[in-house]
């Protein structure tokens, strides 16, 4: 995973949780832009000696991404604004100091553009959890994802182990 480099001289373990190798059929690096963006998060707000893992599984129809970290927490009044354009819970942040504040509000636009959802739930002081939930099975009747334009490509199919191999697949 791309991230251990950041995570390593942070003094942070990144750990990979995954039953079986899954995959989805969706634009490949839109998905990889969206774990990127929690999982940078996660190494960035924890501190030296904690834990980043990334968890993949098949609940139901839906394919569920969680990103959990043993960081800093969100306090609850926040928590309602982490995916809002250009927001940051440290108003002391700014662009050089850590983001730009879009990163989780792509990573919402991305997801929903697949048919998702992202939500978010952190304990202050104990760490938080981003839960991404893909859905399985095949695309609706438009046959594009909402919000569609030619930077998403996606095509849904059943997340099992044995998926048809029609589009361009996307492993977690």
């Amino acid at each position: 995973m791309a991230h251990h480099g950041a995570a390593g001289p942070a003094g942070v373990e990144l750990a990979i949780e995954a039953a079986e190798e899954l995959e989805v059929h969706a634009d490949p690096v839109r998905l990889r832009q969206v774990i990127s963006n929690l999982v940078s998060n996660a190494v960035r707000h924890t501190p030296s000696g904690g834990r980043v893992v990334l968890r993949s599984r098949v609940e139901g129809t839906e394919l569920v991404v969680e990103v959990a970290d043993s960081g800093s927490g969100i306090d609850a009044a926040d928590l309602p604004h982490v995916f809002d354009r250009f927001w940051r819970a440290d108003k002391s942040r700014n662009r050089q100091t850590g983001g730009s504040g879009l990163g989780l509000a792509i990573t919402r636009k991305l997801t929903e553009a697949h048919h998702g959802t992202v939500s978010v739930v952190s304990t202050p002081g104990v760490g938080s959890v981003f839960t991404v939930r893909l859905p399985c099975g095949d695309a609706p009747d438009e046959g594009a994802p909402r919000g569609s334009s030619p930077e998403v490509n996606a095509v849904r199919t059943p997340c099992g182990p044995d998926p048809p191999r029609s589009a361009r697949p996307s492993t977690f």
